[in-house]
């Protein structure tokens, strides 16, 4: 029996998800069924055609935290007179190709922190590891923006020797790079003219930030390297899916896009 708006796949379909958003699963689920795919292709397009990614429907214990480093211009330690020492620098840079991270390259779009500087409870963390927290936004001691290069932070350490020690590293340059700790909420997989699969992050959840000695071998999740894999597939072996989709475009309702990105893919 095909799914309806009144009874559509759930999951992934949750309680948050727009009139909008269902109406699209459904007929792309339905599409992908009345063309003899399999339901895990069905739900595969009902997601897609949301706009959402699959992590956004798992338990957050099942989750998997994706973390990324990147090499700031400049990481740096302000102190002025009779105030606390500050380390301000960015965690994260806009529209900038990652290296290979396993079948695909990534870029973080602008606007893609937005929710997150606004709503997350997030850690700034010595190296990741939450034994040495260097501040956190809900207690004011650190502080999230985006700017024209990516997501700024800016830490105000706590008054301890350990913290006094990390602070004097970055101060020499001895430390000059930043790493986050994230979840893709939203995001858009292409393949460009050479066949080179490209993800860019439109929304993440984010958890730490964190100044780091060297650049820790990407964590990418298992969702995230199954997605390049199936958009890696020659093409008749393809996810049907992305195929059918393709074809059935106009189908009412239905929108291979992600929220928000008029332009499709």
């Amino acid at each position: 029996m095909p799914w309806t708006v009144d009874n559509p796949p759930s999951p992934p379909v949750g309680d948050d998800w727009t009139e909008e958003e269902v109406a699209a699963c459904v007929a792309a689920a339905n599409a992908v069924l009345e063309e003899g795919g399999s339901e895990e292709d069905a739900i595969f397009a009902c997601i897609h055609a949301a706009g959402r990614n699959r992590s956004e429907t798992m338990p957050r214990e099942e989750r998997e935290i994706e973390r990324r480093t990147v090499q700031v211009h400049e990481l740096r330690v302000e102190q002025r007179e009779g105030e606390r020492p500050q380390i301000l620098g960015h965690a994260a840079v806009f529209e900038q190709l990652s290296e290979d991270l396993g079948g695909f390259r990534e870029q973080i779009a602008p606007g893609a922190f937005a929710r997150a500087v606004r709503e997350d409870d997030v850690r700034a963390l010595w190296q990741h590891d939450d034994r040495y927290v260097l501040g956190r936004t809900r207690s004011g001691t650190l502080s999230l923006a985006e700017d024209e290069e990516g997501l700024a932070v800016d830490i105000t350490p706590p008054d301890t020797q350990w913290a006094r020690d990390f602070t004097e590293s970055i101060r020499r340059g001895d430390v000059d790079q930043m790493s986050f700790g994230f979840l893709a909420r939203r995001d858009v997989w292409v393949e460009d003219e050479q066949g080179e699969v490209i993800r860019t992050l439109l929304d993440v959840q984010l958890f730490d930030v964190s100044p780091v000695t060297f650049p820790a071998y990407p964590q990418t999740s298992v969702e995230a390297r199954n997605r390049a894999q199936q958009m890696q597939a020659p093409e008749p072996d393809r996810g049907r899916a992305i195929e059918i989709l393709r074809r059935r475009l106009d189908l009412e309702g239905a929108r291979f896009s992600p929220r928000g990105d008029a332009d499709g893919e």
